[in-house]
């Protein structure tokens, strides 16, 4: 109506066209600019608004949007009713009267009864979709009843309040009928809608919940990467602010987790460095001190220590004698302390120097000083087998890039060492792409441009004198598209539309046909098969026929063969293949032309098979037309007497010549057939023509029934079973019988049928080889081939003795294209055993096994590894062993303890216990000091460490837990006596 609010709305794509342009129109013409029409244009939203609209604004709307790639419109009207189209006074005020005069003289009728209804009752509850991407339409219905009463209203809730509508929600109750539709989700739209109906009975309500995904309306990833990490390079040195570490870890009692190391054998002028680990590292109230020999140790220029997140150092420079004592580091904070120990001991040097500042240099000397020898060779180094300490990497690459492979061999110094690189069994060829690397034990091999075609298993062999060894590792490529449809012109785009400029020129108006896709065409059918046999005589043509289809197919292929090889191409064959119709000529046929002929049609679906017999009579000793008198009878005579001249001279009979069926080849098992493919089994069985021979077949141990899909030939020493469009049901055991007179024999053949397109079981199409002769530090290398190739529910697992294999690094497994390799670095004598590779997937399993047998080698080494600096270690040792010792007799005293171990009570779970005690006498070489706990002898373990030097006796536990309370009992024993000191511990746990 006039003086109303019109809207126009519409959607639009693509949205973010920074090119695409709003136009609106009326009548075909711009619409002018006013206050009152707002235009609106956002993330593909399209509407117009139109205030107080008059008559003037009457017609026909049109919105186009346009880009550089072509426009699009949408059209609507509108119709405005005018203010004055509506006369509300009468034109004639006589007839007005009487209608009013009339219409009151009429009785007046009663109200009829107010209809009750009852409270709604949902008979359909609310359905609606679950789960909807953004920007799909959401569609929410229910029915209620009663229908048809007035006073029923609806109201639709989400999340628990009231629905707000909007131009993207629409709602209609029709007859009991009630929907809700919600236009273009959106995320905000997720949640649990609610349909309540009130009247005037009561209430009904019914819920559903609604769940929209998000859509990812922002590119995250940077246009230009290079130019990205330039910029957030150069932002991070502008902003750069020292790190800080936070310790989010709770505070603690001090704990040492590496302790102090004693040293020994130390000499006068040594630099020694002491440290140690202590946490809590961040503690602000953590405190360090150091003592020696129980007293506080003063630092200065010779002594340094340095505390630093968690790090405890003391560096001593130039000892002395007097440095040689015991050092304590003790940290201490609020909650409580920890020490660590260790003893520090340096040889007096003699104020007199005897020996030389540089040993090592003097026997250089007298080497370039002495006459000149001429140095015996040495033995060649004799090395193991070859071992790949680190395998290869798996690469995944796209189209293009450069891949790199990397691995580590010992022996690194091995002069024999030959390395050798395969991909998916076969040697890797050579070319410019492909650079190899073998240097100091350090292999890599190096692809530049990598395409799709490089994809599969890389094996690198390593060879030496004593052995070999393999690693192996995958590569995946992403292919680019093949083909690159922008324009190669220096020029550019602007060069490729100045071409179409002249070549439309020159073409005039007629466009390039779109090249028509190739079409797919099924796998081979005979639609009219060859006939089975055919019976000929000497010098008769030959004419075979068949129909195949699709005959359309460019790519099919047509082949012949004879007794089971190609049929060599001659004068007297002719053979045609014109739209499916198959024909093979032969102009004259003789006795070596008899025999089975199959024709084999082929094309990138598959395959098919037709197969005939032929049989031709030789002329020899026979003539066309018998010309006996007695005419076929006298015929036959003549026959049996040629046939008995041709037996040889003095021969037994014919009942003693004979021999049983022999089948001299076999049939080969057909597995993973295709539905509706042909299965073609064939073998050789001598005697050759025995008319005794009867050869009989059998499926599954019963005799093989006839059918027009089963074809079995028996001719010229040659057993042949097709069957036509296999199915499953036909998988199972054929057996072939041939049984004459002198015996019989047979052979059996498998045969498994599947729908590929329902999937296949695995299966290992070759098998992992066993290993033996092994020894520690060997390699060992399984590998196998597994179909189907690229199932995506395929699961390959390892078993070793019954066990799944544990993965580490020495074992490396890869499956891939089809290719299962295991390789076993450093083998050892606890990897021999069975190893058992599963393949399964939803359809079924197998399994293959192998045996590795590993020797270990001695685990104590009794040869020296320096052998020169053994010659000088007992030169020494002979030295120092001729200067007269003094020998003094100790005076013996019996232990006792100066001070005791103290008692310690307060002790959490996960802190260090320390106890520490004086002991004498000092130099006692018989004493023995054992420590007991709760009275029995304390176990070895990590976590205590004991110490009895200088006469000091201490006992460290790390990392105390609750059953680690106790009496703790130290014990000193000698020939004199014996003495001991107890305390307790006691450990609360967490």
């Amino acid at each position: 109506a006039e003086g109303a609010t019109a809207h126009f709305e519409c959607r639009l794509i693509p949205v973010g066209d920074p090119t695409l342009k709003v136009e609106w129109f009326r009548n075909e013409k711009p619409l002018e600019t006013s206050s009152r029409i707002t235009k609106t244009h956002d993330f593909g939203f399209v509407s117009l608004d139109l205030t107080h609209v008059r008559s003037e604004d009457e017609g026909v709307y049109m919105c186009r949007a346009s880009n550089p790639l072509g426009e699009a419109v949408t059209t609507a009207s509108m119709k405005i009713k005018t203010k004055a189209d509506i006369q509300l006074d009468t034109l004639h005020q006589e007839g007005m009267r009487k209608i009013q005069q009339l219409e009151a003289r009429g009785p007046t009728r009663e109200d009829e009864p107010e209809r009750t209804f009852d409270k709604p009752i949902f008979t359909q509850l609310l359905t609606g979709p679950s789960e909807l991407w953004e920007g799909q339409h959401a569609h929410f219905e229910c029915r209620v009843v009663p229908v048809g009463d007035p006073t029923l209203r609806f109201e639709w809730y989400v999340n628990g309040v009231e629905l707000k509508m909007g131009s993207r929600f629409r709602t209609t109750h029709d007859f009991g009928f009630v929907t809700l539709d919600i236009m273009s989700t959106v995320q905000e739209d997720s949640g649990v809608y609610m349909c309540k109906a009130i009247n005037r009975a009561g209430e009904a309500v019914s819920s559903t919940s609604l769940k929209v995904k998000a859509k990812s309306t922002i590119m995250g990833e940077p246009l230009q990467p290079d130019a990205w990490q330039k910029i957030q390079l150069k932002e991070a040195e502008m902003n750069k602010v020292p790190p800080m570490f936070v310790d989010t870890t709770p505070q603690q009692a001090p704990v040492f987790t590496t302790h102090l190391q004693s040293m020994d054998k130390l000499t006068e002028g040594q630099h020694v460095y002491l440290e140690a680990q202590v946490e809590p590292r961040t503690d602000p109230n953590l405190r360090i001190e150091w003592f020696k020999n129980g007293q506080s140790l003063t630092t200065g220029a010779r002594l340094r220590s340095t505390f630093d997140f968690g790090l405890v150092t003391l560096s001593i420079n130039s000892l002395r004698a007097d440095d040689s004592a015991i050092y304590t580091c003790k940290a201490t904070n609020l909650l409580g302390e920890a020490v660590s120990t260790c003893t520090l001991k340096i040889e007096d040097k003699h104020w007199l120097l005897g020996k030389p500042l540089h040993p090592e240099a003097l026997p250089l000397i007298e080497a370039l000083e002495g006459p000149k020898q001429k140095a015996p060779e040495g033995p060649e180094p004799v090395y193991e087998n070859p071992v790949f300490i680190s395998h290869l990497n798996n690469v995944e690459c796209k189209e293009g890039e450069n891949v790199h492979f990397e691995c580590h061999v010992e022996p690194s110094k091995d002069p024999t060492m030959n390395i050798e690189w395969f991909v998916n069994g076969k040697p890797l060829p050579s070319g410019s792409r492909y650079k190899s690397t073998y240097d100091f034990g350090y292999v890599s091999l190096d692809i530049n441009h990598a395409y799709s075609e490089d994809s599969g298993i890389y094996m690198c062999k390593a060879t030496n004198s004593k052995g070999q060894a393999s690693t192996s590792g995958s590569l995946r490529c992403t292919g680019d598209k093949d083909i690159y449809l922008d324009t190669q012109h220096p020029q550019g785009r602007a060069g490729l539309e100045k071409v179409q400029e002249v070549e439309d020129a020159v073409a005039g108006k007629l466009l390039r046909q779109p090249s028509v896709p190739e079409a797919a065409f099924p796998k081979p059918i005979w639609t009219v098969p060859l006939n089975p046999e055919f019976h000929l005589g000497e010098a008769q043509p030959l004419h075979l026929e068949g129909n195949v289809e699709p005959k359309n197919d460019p790519k099919l292929k047509i082949e012949w063969f004879f007794n089971g090889k190609a049929l060599e191409h001659g004068s007297r064959f002719k053979m045609t293949s014109d739209f499916g119709f198959v024909t093979l000529d032969l102009t004259e046929v003789y006795e070596r032309d008899q025999g089975i002929y199959t024709c084999k049609a082929s094309n990138q679906a598959g395959e098919a098979f037709t197969s005939t017999t032929i049989y031709c009579t030789s002329k020899e000793g026979l003539i066309e037309r018998t010309q006996h008198p007695k005419g076929e009878e006298g015929l036959g005579k003549i026959q049996d007497l040629e046939e008995s001249l041709r037996r040889q001279e003095g021969g037994l009979p014919e009942s003693d010549l004979g021999q049983p069926p022999v089948f001299t080849s076999q049939f080969q098992n057909l597995s993973n057939l295709s539905e509706g493919e042909i299965a073609h089994f064939e073998a050789s069985l001598t005697p050759v023509g025995d008319q005794t021979m009867v050869v009989e077949w059998f499926y599954n141990g019963k005799s093989l029934e006839a059918s027009h899909r089963t074809r079995t030939v028996h001719a010229f020493g040659m057993v042949v079973l097709e069957i036509l469009g296999t199915k499953i049901e036909d998988s199972g055991t054929y057996t072939c019988r041939a049984t004459n007179k002198w015996g019989q024999a047979e052979i059996s053949v498998q045969l498994e049928c599947i729908d590929k397109s329902k999937g296949q079981k695995p299966q290992f199409t070759t098998q992992i080889q066993s290993v033996d002769g092994l020894k520690d530090g060997d390699s060992a290398h399984f590998e196998c081939t597994l179909i189907p190739v690229g199932d995506p529910h395929m699961k390959v697992e390892w078993f070793h003795n019954g066990k799944p294999l544990r993965h580490s690094t020495r074992i490396k497994s890869v499956s891939d294209f089809g290719f299962v390799v295991l390789d076993i670095a450093y083998t050892q004598s606890h990897d021999t055993g069975e190893y058992v590779c599963k393949a399964s997937n939803k359809y079924g399993e197998d399994f293959t096994k192998a045996t590795v047998r590993c020797v270990g080698k001695g685990g104590v080494y009794l040869d020296t590894l320096q052998p020169d600096s053994l010659a000088r270690i007992r030169e020494l040792e002979l030295g120092q062993g001729g200067q007269a010792q003094v020998p003094t007799t100790p005076v013996l005293e019996p232990p006792v303890f100066h001070t005791q171990i103290k008692d310690t009570t307060n002790l959490k779970e996960g802190q260090s216990a320390h106890f520490e005690a004086r002991l004498t006498p000092v130099h006692d070489p018989d004493l023995v000091v054992e420590w007991y706990f709760n009275g029995k002898k304390l176990p070895h373990g990590h976590r205590y460490r004991t110490f009895h030097d200088f006469g000091i006796v201490i006992l460290d536990i790390l990392y105390c837990y609750e059953e680690n309370s106790g009496e703790y009992e130290c014990r000193a024993v000698n020939k004199v006596g014996q003495d001991s000191t107890k305390a307790t511990l006691k450990c609360l746990s967490k």
